[in-house]
């Protein structure tokens, strides 16, 4: 029986010079100590080799990015696959890791996008979230095409103590909504790069349930996406 892929196109073996070609996965955790090695990060990222992408994007990277040395760390590990680009990422910048952790230097949550060295030029700002939620690039093209590349993570319903929900939830106050939160304000960045007439482009794990129905699907995308400033054609 021959794969049969469930959503859009097979990647062509070769990426067309015209393209700009993103990937986007949610990592569940890149190499997040350094008493483990990075291994975990250079192969996510080696796995993607031969789709020659020009942008990776990852969410629940589950990394705190204030450490220096995980930083930079990771950065190498892009460069030592990839050569130099830029590297955005995002954790929540009110909590530090704890010893009581599995990994006491990982914190739950975080973001982060890679844009290669050809389009690194391009970048004229950036934008991260200080509760780790999103991080967001705005590249420029050749006629002046604007593209805001954002890669996001909305938490998952949890109550213990070290999750992601919890973590913003004493930030935004015991009887907020993390979830409707990180929504509410994606949909005001979107808002205004749409009003500048500027191409969205949104990498994100929205942790939704989304029907399975074959029928509804659609129905079901098109009711959420507006929830975060977009529609199925922006």
């Amino acid at each position: 029986m021959n794969y049969q892929p469930r959503w859009g196109d097979t990647f062509t073996p070769t990426n067309k010079n015209n393209n700009i070609r993103i990937i986007y996965q949610n990592a569940n955790g890149l190499s997040a100590s350094r008493s483990t090695g990075f291994s975990k990060t250079t192969n996510t990222i080696a796995a993607t080799i031969s789709l020659q992408p020009d942008v990776l994007a990852y969410s629940e990277t589950n990394v705190f990015w204030g450490n220096a040395t995980m930083l930079r760390a990771t950065k190498q590990c892009f460069t030592a696959v990839y050569g130099q680009g830029s590297l955005q990422c995002a954790h929540n910048t009110h909590f530090t890791p704890r010893g009581h952790h599995v990994y006491p230097d990982a914190l739950p949550g975080g973001v982060c996008q890679w844009v290669n060295p050809s389009l690194t030029p391009r970048i004229t700002h950036t934008d991260t979230d200080h509760l780790g939620r999103f991080v967001a690039a705005l590249i420029h093209g050749p006629a002046g095409q604007a593209l805001h590349l954002i890669t996001a993570y909305r938490p998952v319903v949890s109550e213990g103590p070290f999750s992601v929900m919890k973590q913003q939830k004493k930030f935004l106050g015991a009887n907020s909504d993390p979830r409707e939160a990180i929504l509410q304000d994606l949909q005001k960045i979107v808002s205004v790069a749409h009003r500048a007439n500027d191409t969205v482009i949104l990498c994100m794990d929205a942790n939704e349930t989304i029907p399975n129905i074959a029928p509804i699907i659609v129905t079901g995308i098109l009711k959420f996406l507006p929830r975060c400033g977009l529609s199925l054609w922006a």
